[in-house]
């Protein structure tokens, strides 16, 4: 059906850096990756994940779903500081005591903050509150004070008719910043024109291309407006005057052209022309038919079979070779038909 990922962006530039393809039971047994910790899936998907910031002593704002404390301390022990929002599913997270927390701070005042200090594997670690409007905002973190952020601009709340002014404390500062680059990040990729709408696949392969694609393309659109649109004087240019630039380019790509496939004087051009490619294909779902430049479409069944065009053979099939899109050949004719074309080019 479709492919599920973990990915991390840069909370700065937006920029994705890392995938990882959920695979579940049908990852084979023979790779060599680690996908499991003993201290379980969650907390070896977060080491895997962000094996490249190991030492470096950078900040991660976690999703609900790391919200594992194990993994924390085990980043922790890595040089990696992290926090992440603790929500309850059916049950608080483990070493989380998520009632008695909300009875702590119910007395307290909008803004309010507070935490619980503690200690896993000789690792610190604090269980940070605030009190909102309605509800206790709770992160769990390996980093950060009770002190307002001296960079947070100040929040208001409307508390029975008063209005109530705070400053978020570091963690929440952060989480509320970053927490939303890798939806930022989704919202390009899907945003007009859209890379992966356009293309209409057929096969797995095609479509993990264009997702990856599609990825690398706002990429480079956020590379470019972080590290040089930003210190110019020019503003920057919009996704879709950046997608339209980046299609011309593909289109006429100065890269592609080869003077042994276009220059008609090259010693090593054919007798007849340009080398023609000789693939095996499909036909798409639906077709019946080819007329030189489109397919017709009109078929009953998705995958509907017709009789090889080959003298002699009568086996049903739904391939071509590209040279010859629409004449349908079997498997056995197109290995023939391979080798007289290679026959053929090396008489000539």
């Amino acid at each position: 059906m479709g492919n599920e990922y973990h990915s991390v962006c840069c909370g700065l530039s937006t920029i994705m850096w890392q995938i990882d393809l959920v695979e579940g039971k049908d990852a084979p047994r023979e790779r060599l990756i680690p996908t499991n910790s003993v201290a379980g899936k969650t907390v070896g998907l977060l080491l895997r994940m962000l094996s490249s910031m190991n030492g470096r002593g950078m900040l991660v704002v976690l999703d609900s779903g790391f919200c594992v404390l194990q993994g924390l301390v085990e980043l922790r022990k890595l040089g990696i500081f992290a926090s992440a929002v603790i929500k309850k599913r059916r049950f608080w997270p483990k070493h989380v005591p998520g009632d008695m927390m909300d009875q702590h701070m119910s007395a307290k005042q909008v803004g309010d903050v507070d935490s619980l200090k503690g200690h896993l594997d000789g690792v610190p670690y604090d269980l940070f509150c605030m009190k909102d409007t309605d509800y206790t905002m709770k992160l769990m973190s390996t980093y950060g004070s009770l002190v307002p952020s001296p960079k947070a601009p100040d929040k208001f709340r409307n508390v029975d008719g008063e209005v109530r002014k705070f400053q978020y404390t570091e963690p929440f500062e952060n989480h509320y910043l970053y927490r939303h680059a890798v939806d930022d990040h989704k919202n390009l990729r899907h945003s007009d024109i859209s890379l992966e709408e356009t293309w209409v696949t057929h096969q797995w392969e095609n479509r993990v291309f264009a997702f990856i694609l599609a990825i690398t393309e706002v990429n480079v659109y956020l590379a470019m407006r972080f590290f040089v649109w930003r210190c110019g004087d020019k503003p920057p240019m919009t996704f879709l005057e950046f997608r339209r630039q980046l299609a011309k380019a593909l289109i006429y790509n100065e890269h592609m052209t080869h003077q042994d496939e276009d220059d008609d004087s090259s010693p090593r051009r054919s007798k007849r022309g340009k080398k023609t490619q000789h693939e095996k294909e499909s036909a798409p779902s639906h077709a019946r038919s080819y007329d030189g430049s489109n397919w017709i479409f009109g078929a009953k069944d998705a995958y509907q079979r017709y009789t090889c065009k080959s003298p002699g053979c009568k086996k049903l099939v739904r391939t071509y070779c590209s040279c010859s899109v629409g004449y349908w050949m079997c498997d056995a004719c197109y290995v023939v038909h391979r080798i007289a074309v290679a026959t053929d080019e090396n008489v000539e």
